[in-house]
């Protein structure tokens, strides 16, 4: 699959605009607008892939790409953010602990020190849990909205559950996880070129996120009859949705 997913970009019209212009989109993500833009773009490549067109989409309809992929980072938001916020506020406490508890008086410290530290490692912990599981429903929620258009869907963890725990989705996420790792690493490798660089590790950046993407779409596209058993629907009602 990983194979299959490298190709899949080149079959599309005109790959090098597309690529060049995911990877403008990705050097200005930090805008907001444009990651949601490349969201939206995801989110076809999604739909496309798990309803069996293996033909990339291109940057069209941008106002309503980039409406469909804000829709979405709510999602994402919840999923990927809130676990960061979490592990930032344990660093930052674990900061300010240090520095409070040198400032008490020595016959409290070691009080204080042993309340600060279970504090903080156990927003840590939980962080890190939400991190790592946040990251792993993520594209299934991410799937179950482009399939149904509904923020809501994206939460529906209880329906969700027979995917996430099927060896099929397992598979599919740690084979688009090392996309994503091989490409950061590459993307990092031609960050180091002056100048040029930069643009490249963008363009590879976009190439992998799609490339992962696709997996993640041939992936939805068999584990969807779990989904719609558990909804009580058919395939192809679930898949028109």
């Amino acid at each position: 699959m990983i194979q299959e997913s490298l190709q899949y970009l080149r079959n599309g019209d005109d790959p090098l605009k597309t690529v060049l212009i995911g990877g403008l989109l990705v050097i200005l993500s930090p805008l907001l607008i444009p990651l949601f833009t490349l969201t939206g773009y995801i989110l076809s490549v999604l739909r496309r892939t798990s309803n069996g067109d293996d033909t990339p989409p291109v940057f069209a309809e941008w106002v309503d790409t980039t409406i469909d992929g804000a829709k979405a980072w709510l999602v994402m938001f919840v999923y990927v953010v809130l676990p960061g916020i979490i592990l930032t506020t344990a660093g930052a406490l674990a900061v300010v602990s240090i520095l409070s508890v040198s400032a008490l008086p020595a016959e409290l410290q070691a009080f204080a020190g042993i309340l600060g530290f279970g504090t903080v490692a156990l927003l840590f912990l939980l962080g890190t849990i939400a991190a790592l599981a946040g990251l792993y429903i993520t594209p299934a929620a991410v799937a179950n909205y482009a399939d149904t258009n509904s923020i809501r869907a994206g939460f529906a963890l209880r329906t969700l559950w027979p995917v996430l725990t099927s060896r099929e989705y397992l598979v599919g996420w740690l084979t688009a996880a090392v996309v994503i790792l091989v490409g950061s690493l590459a993307a990092g490798l031609a960050g180091s070129i002056p100048v040029a660089g930069f643009i490249v590790g963008a363009v590879v950046s976009f190439y992998a996120l799609v490339s992962a993407y696709y997996i993640i779409g041939q992936t939805w596209e068999d584990v969807r009859p779990q989904l719609a058993e558990k909804n009580g629907q058919t395939t192809t009602e679930q898949a028109a949705v």
